[in-house]
């Protein structure tokens, strides 16, 4: 007997076979609609809750998707806001239309289908962004057959016909932990590679978090080494992350249990390459960023009057006789 789909699918993400992921889910209705992003093992199986209903610790798929930095997957398994989200896309046979194709087990007022052709650059396993109707944008995988300029059959849900998204509701937590205590977001700014991605990764979990009420806890320390997230972007170099999350609220002066603010790290982890510029523009900031305006303008302020004092008490008094 052959591997599941689920099975597939962890075994993906657990590698960081990104085009493999893509493929299943998008694929796979029965995975899509069971995924559960935050459970360990994706809740495929109901081994991963305690008896006392809490879940056990382990990697759950968003530790791997955050570890790897598979930002594609993530978009397309975490659609943010009232858009729309991806059942399927498959290739035209030769010569061949959509007209006739049923979209089995999916009622009619929730699933619509729009016909799209892919981008000169993009291959099978990748993604593009597509347009919809509404003036939405939905991410769509390119399907196994199809090649730049394929035209693909697009099967789409509106979300707010999707139980998938109210099950994302009830059980995403970036606050998970892994069996080393680590969580997704502390994973994804502990590795230096794909910077790009990552940014991506942590801007769109900002906005699925904001747009329901939930917070990142910008400023929580993690582990023996008190690090906040921000620390962690310093350490490894992470400059587009780091900036993001400063002009989100993350301190810079926030201090590690040796005592050290991000831009120290930043320098302290590049020090046999000489000066980090990560580390000089994280320095500038906490002092010019705009979070500090209204703490500078105060200095600048008493500063005013101070030399306002001194320039009175240097007057020469009237009738004094000086000269």
């Amino acid at each position: 007997m052959g591997a599941s789909a689920s099975s597939k699918f962890l075994a993906a993400i657990k590698n960081g076979d990104e085009t493999s992921a893509i493929q299943l889910y998008t694929t796979e209705e029965k995975l899509s609609a069971q995924l559960r992003l935050c459970e360990v093992g994706g809740g495929f199986n109901k081994t991963s809750a305690k008896r006392d209903g809490s879940l056990s610790r382990g990697s759950t798929p968003l530790h791997h998707i955050c570890d790897f930095a598979l930002a594609d997957l993530l978009e397309i398994v975490l659609p943010t806001g009232k858009g729309y989200s991806a059942i399927t896309a498959t290739a035209y046979p030769e010569g061949k239309t959509a007209e006739g194709r049923s979209n089995a087990g999916h009622s009619t007022s929730s699933v619509r289908q729009i016909t799209v052709t892919v981008p000169p650059d993009k291959y099978f396993g990748q993604t593009f962004m597509v347009m919809l109707p509404s003036g939405r944008n939905m991410r769509v995988a390119v399907p196994s057959g199809a090649r730049p300029g394929t035209q693909l059959s697009v099967s789409y849900r509106d979300q707010e016909y999707s139980s998938l998204q109210r099950d994302y509701r009830a059980f995403f937590d970036t606050r998970v932990q892994d069996e080393h205590g680590k969580n997704p977001m502390q994973l994804l700014l502990s590795k230096s590679d794909k910077n790009e991605e990552r940014r991506r990764i942590l801007e769109h979990i900002w906005r699925y978090t904001q747009q329901r009420g939930m917070s990142l806890l910008l400023n929580r320390q993690y582990g023996e080494e008190k690090e906040t997230l921000l620390h962690l972007c310093a350490r490894n170099d992470l400059a587009d992350c780091a900036f993001f999350l400063i002009d989100r609220g993350a301190s810079l002066e926030m201090e590690d249990q040796r005592g050290n603010t991000p831009a120290v790290v930043a320098e302290l982890s590049n020090e046999k390459k000489g000066k980090s510029n990560l580390a000089s523009r994280l320095e500038a900031m906490m002092i010019f960023h705009p979070l500090h305006a209204e703490e500078a303008k105060t200095h600048q302020q008493r500063l005013d009057a101070l030399s306002r004092a001194i320039d009175i008490s240097h007057r020469p008094l009237v009738g004094s006789g000086q000269i």
